[in-house]
């Protein structure tokens, strides 16, 4: 019988710690999301980053796993912790220097006939830092708002310290976050990077 319904979270580990949990080896499985243009994606899904990590595949163990196979089907879904694109001249390149904890990937979608609004970049709600100190990068923590072309070029933070983002038009985003214990809007341009705040305020009545 299944276990109660756990939100996601990565755990921090520090490779120079004596505690042997803290010297946990961090592995990887390696699931293909996408193909954009010729680029491969690939989602990297771990249950650890390591502080102060800079991304070599070499430092720790690699797992592949294919698209179909059961060694897939049966295995349970880690957190995706970084994204890999390989380009047609199979020149591999990293969205981030050092793993993070990724909430959510939306890949770009060039297809005109989807009527439903969508994108033409990448975007990605990310998780950085422990903000609260227990450990573990999740739902708890900041997360800010990255976008990149649809090869991983070009990365650019949208916004810090959202709450939630929604696609309201092609390439338009309205993006949610506290701020001094109210909720702001913010409509974001995805082509021309303009943000604009939403007057929604609620004045009181006298």
């Amino acid at each position: 019988m299944a276990g109660p319904w756990q939100p996601p979270q990565v755990k921090v580990v520090d490779p120079d710690a004596k505690d042997g949990q803290s010297q946990a080896v961090v592995e990887y499985v390696k699931v293909h999301a996408d193909k954009i243009k010729g680029t491969h994606i690939f989602e990297l899904q771990s249950d650890y980053i390591q502080s102060g990590f800079e991304h070599e595949m070499k430092s720790g163990k690699e797992m592949s796993v294919g698209l179909h196979g059961s060694s897939y089907k049966s295995r349970r879904r880690m957190s995706i912790v970084n994204v890999m694109f390989v380009n047609n001249d199979n020149i591999k390149s990293m969205l981030f220097e050092r793993d993070v904890m990724i909430l959510n990937a939306r890949y770009a979608d060039f297809n005109q006939k989807n009527t439903l609004p969508r994108v033409t970049f990448n975007l990605f709600s990310v998780v950085s830092k422990d903000g609260n100190g227990n450990g573990v990068l999740d739902y708890e923590d900041n997360q800010d708002l990255y976008r990149t072309l649809y090869n991983g070029q070009q990365r650019m933070r949208i916004m810090e310290n959202i709450s939630d983002y929604e696609i309201i038009d092609i390439d338009l985003l309205l993006v949610s976050r506290e701020e001094e214990g109210e909720v702001q809007f913010y409509e974001c341009d995805l082509q021309s990077g303009h943000i604009r705040k939403l007057n929604t305020e609620i004045k009181a009545a006298k």
